[in-house]
């Protein structure tokens, strides 16, 4: 869901005029991205952790977030770490199912 809202916001921030979407959709298609990943981390939590986690390493080097920490904090650290939370749930939660 909070995927969905920042496609649209990502969509549409740059829709003023007359086919203003589609010149803006490049901005949203790495929402898409992370839709697809929360869908499979949603069945498959550890390969969708090591695919968040992989995602958040690629935004740190495209970002270049080391060269600047807010960019770090922002970007790539909250997938980095939700990816390892996933990971650590895929590993506990057969544990758990089996009560």
């Amino acid at each position: 869901m909070f995927c969905l809202i920042w496609f649209i916001f990502a969509l549409l921030s740059g829709a003023e005029q007359a086919g203003g979407v589609l010149r803006n959709s490049p901005n949203a298609l790495p929402w898409v991205g992370l839709a697809i990943l929360v869908a499979v981390a949603f069945r498959y939590e550890r390969l969708g952790g090591g695919l968040v986690v992989a995602a958040g390493l690629f935004a740190g080097v495209y970002f270049d977030a080391l060269a600047v920490w807010q960019v770090m904090v922002l970007i790539p650290l909250p997938l980095i770490l939700f990816g390892g939370a996933l990971i650590y749930v895929g590993s506990i939660s057969p544990l758990v199912r089996r009560g």
